[in-house]
């Protein structure tokens, strides 16, 4: 069994935070097994694309760190 790295305690509002995002997560994989054209009403998941014309090039970013998709991309257009 592996061992988390980090001693980080979740309180009830995050745990329950997770959990309601492990359920949904789960409730979307098992509709698209079952259907193909499976949806939910509303989104579960929003994800945000920058634009590459962003600066701030935050050492979290998965964009520009140095492991980055842009790393090697001219800052100018």
């Amino acid at each position: 069994m592996i061992q988390p790295k980090t001693t980080k305690k979740f309180s009830k509002n995050e745990m329950a935070i997770v959990a309601k995002a492990a359920k949904n997560m789960s409730i979307v994989q098992k509709g698209l097994k079952e259907n193909i054209e499976f949806s939910t009403e509303l989104p579960l998941i929003v994800g945000f694309k920058l634009t590459n014309r962003c600066n701030l090039r935050c050492k979290t970013c998965y964009e520009w760190n140095e492991q980055g998709y842009h790393h090697n991309m001219s800052e100018q257009m």
